[in-house]
């Protein structure tokens, strides 16, 4: 037969003709609904639980007033060492001042009005406001760096008879004056301790579990304390490290 006489098309299948596939094309096709099928249940439940559990921003704005620092707020994980020697550590000098100043001594920022609300505080109070050159905005101190003022006061306050603060500002102030100033600081830190102590806020609840639960007292003597820094002092292993007490803590 000569390739002119081959048809071009091949000749029509009977209208009531089935059309068969192999089983291995039926499986393939099962197996892509499936697949199919088990991403959307698994984007789902993925969905759900990032709905679920907040991170660790939503957690933040939750247990937190507001604030414009939130944004920089970071968690992680780290064990303190509260016996490792630091530049926060020991008696004061010229360095270990400084290292303490630079953890607190920053200015002010700017609050708007329209956050006063978030803060629980009114517009009717005379505030003070920033001049529009430095952002505008009511006149704001973070608390945080207020506490560690307040932290570093009393550090400097125990140490007043082996350091010279006679420049210090707040060594400066009537007698009177500084007192109440220490006095002021200790009352902040004790609140805050208290609002924000491990695992509640209400730490009288906490006072309440240890009396009904601990069996073994806070009991520290002055015997106790000689004994422990004997154990320190007759320790003769340089390369052992010597625990506290507070280490074992829980």
């Amino acid at each position: 037969m000569d390739s002119e006489e081959i048809p071009f098309l091949l000749p029509e299948q009977p209208a009531d003709a089935k059309e068969t596939k192999a089983p291995r094309t039926i499986f393939q096709g099962l197996m892509y609904k499936s697949a199919s099928v088990l991403m959307l249940v698994v984007s789902g439940v993925l969905t759900m639980a990032g709905l679920q559990y907040p991170n660790d921003a939503q957690c933040i704005s939750k247990m937190s007033t507001w604030s414009p620092m939130l944004e920089a707020v970071e968690y992680e994980w780290r064990h303190f060492h509260e016996e490792a020697p630091n530049k926060y550590y020991g008696k004061p000098n010229d360095e270990l001042e400084q290292a303490w100043g630079k953890l607190w001594q920053y200015g002010s920022t700017g609050v708007p009005d329209s956050k006063l609300h978030l803060l629980n505080k009114s517009r009717a109070i005379d505030w003070k406001y920033l001049p529009n050159e430095l952002g505008g905005g009511i006149e704001a101190f973070f608390e945080g760096f207020h506490q560690i003022h307040c932290l570093d006061l009393v550090r400097q306050y125990t140490y007043r008879d082996e350091y010279d603060y006679s420049l210090n500002p707040a060594f400066l102030r009537q007698p009177s004056v500084f007192y109440n100033h220490v006095d002021h600081c200790i009352e902040t830190l004790r609140i805050n301790i208290m609002c924000t102590a491990d695992v509640t806020p209400r730490f009288d609840k906490l006072v309440q579990w240890a009396e009904e639960r601990i069996v073994h007292p806070y009991n520290v003597t002055a015997e106790r304390i000689r004994a422990i820094q004997e154990v320190k002092f007759q320790s003769t292993d340089g390369g052992q490290s010597v625990h506290s007490e507070h280490e074992h803590a829980i």
